[in-house]
């Protein structure tokens, strides 16, 4: 312990304020402690947070605070409805993939007057009915296959219909195959690789989310530290003045000190209470902004006093500048998420590179035909001699027996002669790719100042914990002769009341600084990008692991 804490121990006057400032020394940024289970899943139903209020006061440890914000923030609630919002865009992207089934079913019935003779009746009576079902597939390489049955069904009232009612099967598989424009798994598969990228890439911004809301949580909790440290300061402010004032009442009484030197520490009472009000407020603030962060249930949470709990001091933070810059261009989910985008530009390119390509597309069917209906015998005038039955089940049977069968290979190319469209897109593709290389150039060399500026934010910060403590063991020094000299007659209340505020604000800089500096160390592992690592959490979710 320096001379300094010894020798303010050694006052009853200042046990508060020493209270204080080893409160806020001795809270570590963000201490080993167990891992935080972080969920992407949405939770309609978050219920109370489990925050005791214990003795009119609420305990809270910045790891306990971290945990309830990574459950309850509502920023991170917003954010996971994106992400399951992203996750069934893979799936609906998948869909192209759903095996499609398909029917028909037309009916028609048709009178008409007889043109000749040979149309076998008077008023020609015709009822048709087509039925067919089929189902198709697609292949990854862009082709499509197709099994299909159908039935045509004609019942007829002319006398030439040999075969009467008459039925007509085909069972056909055909397989249409692009062979150039259209051709490949990458073009068939982009619309879902865009998606399966489009989550990856929200997913790292989810990541990003979840950091900035990590470090707002650890800067509002070290705010209150800092907002409580300055209330405990400006009282002991306050009690130096008043132990002052004490001083000159006894000295006026006996007689060695004039009545006007009463006014003096009097208005520096005042003034003292004055700067506790205002500390206060801060305080009320800083745990407001806490409270919305961790979004606590509305009720004696909001009304009962935040005390923050201190943890054991870690050591300071060790920084290599080189590696804390290594590490972040592989760390940052920015710099993923840039790649993911540049992947999926890449994916656009080569697309639209497939479509300046004329279409040629191969399309093969193989099947099998059946006739079936009552075969009717007439005699030359039309009269009918014998009728020997069937129907759908003759048409079917011959399909299954495989006795006539047919296919057909067709072939059809296509090619717009200017085909600006594809032209204009790929172009557009190519300067989105080198855009996209560009940014991320241009993203890292952002990081990388990022970086720097955090370790000399880290670095200045320990050098100002430094000199604060200093001007702190010197102030108070200077209050000791200061008040020896006003014993001998030497000094006025006035100037010890300056002396006084001088150790004030050399206190109340130090405490600003240790704030400071955890608030430094905060950005310097969000801007490295291990600040998820160093608070212990780790993804729940499977599909989230990378």
């Amino acid at each position: 312990m320096s001379r300094y804490d010894e020798n303010v121990m050694g006052r009853g006057a200042t046990a508060l304020c020493l209270t204080g400032l080893l409160a806020l020394a001795s809270v570590g940024v963000l201490p080993a402690q167990e891992s935080i289970a972080l969920s992407t899943e949405v939770n309609q139903d978050l219920g109370p947070s489990g925050v005791e209020v214990r003795g009119n006061e609420v305990q809270l440890s910045v790891e306990d605070a971290v945990a309830l914000a990574l459950g309850r923030n509502l920023g991170l609630q917003v954010r996971r409805y994106d992400r399951q919002q992203f996750q069934l865009q893979i799936d609906e992207a998948v869909g192209i993939y759903d095996t499609t089934l398909g029917a028909r079913l037309t009916i028609t019935e048709e009178t008409s007057p007889s043109a000749t003779e040979l149309d076998g009746a008077a008023i020609l009576t015709d009822e048709n009915r087509t039925y067919g079902l089929e189902v198709s597939q697609l292949t990854p390489w862009g082709g499509t296959g197709t099994v299909s049955f159908g039935t045509f069904n004609r019942d007829s009232n002319s006398t030439f219909s040999s075969l009467n009612p008459f039925f007509s099967s085909d069972l056909d598989v055909t397989f249409s195959q692009p062979l150039l424009r259209d051709f490949g798994r990458s073009v068939t598969d982009r619309g879902i690789e865009i998606a399966r990228l489009n989550d990856d890439m929200n997913r790292e911004g989810f990541e990003q989310q979840v950091t900035a809301t990590i470090q707002q949580v650890v800067n509002a909790y070290f705010a209150l530290v800092e907002a409580r440290a300055q209330v405990d300061v400006a009282r002991e402010s306050k009690d130096l003045a008043v132990e002052l004032h004490d001083m000159n009442k006894v000295r006026v009484e006996v007689g060695t000190l004039a009545p006007l030197e009463l006014t003096t520490s009097e208005v520096g009472i005042a003034t003292r209470e004055e700067e506790i009000i205002l500390a206060e407020q801060r305080v009320g603030d800083a745990e407001d902004d806490l409270r919305t962060l961790l979004n606590l249930e509305e009720g004696p949470l909001w009304n009962t006093a935040i005390i923050p709990v201190a943890p054991e001091e870690p050591s300071r933070v060790s920084i290599d500048l080189e590696q804390a810059i290594a590490k972040s261009l592989e760390a940052r989910p920015e710099v993923r998420s840039k790649k993911l985008e540049l992947e999926r530009l890449g994916i656009d390119a080569s697309y639209w590179q497939n479509q300046l390509l004329p279409s040629l597309n191969a399309s093969l069917t193989y099947g099998y035909n059946g006739l079936g209906g009552d075969v009717i015998e007439r005699d030359i005038d039309g009269n009918v001699l014998s009728v020997i039955p069937g129907g759908f089940g003759d048409s079917v049977d011959q399909i299954l027996d495989r006795d006539f069968d047919g296919w057909r290979f067709e072939v059809t190319f296509g090619m717009p002669i200017q085909n600006r469209t594809a032209k204009a897109r790929k172009a557009r593709a190519d300067l989105d790719v080198d855009q996209g290389r560009l940014e991320l150039t241009e993203l890292t060399q952002s990081i990388r100042t990022e970086v720097r500026k955090a370790v000399r934010a880290v670095r200045s910060a320990e050098k100002q914990i430094d000199s604060a403590q200093a001007s702190v063991r010197l102030a108070d020094k200077n209050l000791d002769a200061e008040r020896k000299r006003y014993e001998n007659g030497l000094s006025t209340s006035y100037q010890v009341l300056d002396v006084q505020e001088d150790l004030s604000q050399a206190r109340s800089r130090e405490v600003s600084a240790k704030a400071s500096y955890r608030r430094a160390v905060a950005e310097y592992y969000r801007a490295v990008g291990n600040l998820l690592e160093v608070s212990g959490v780790e993804w729940a979710d499977e599909s989230d692991v990378e």
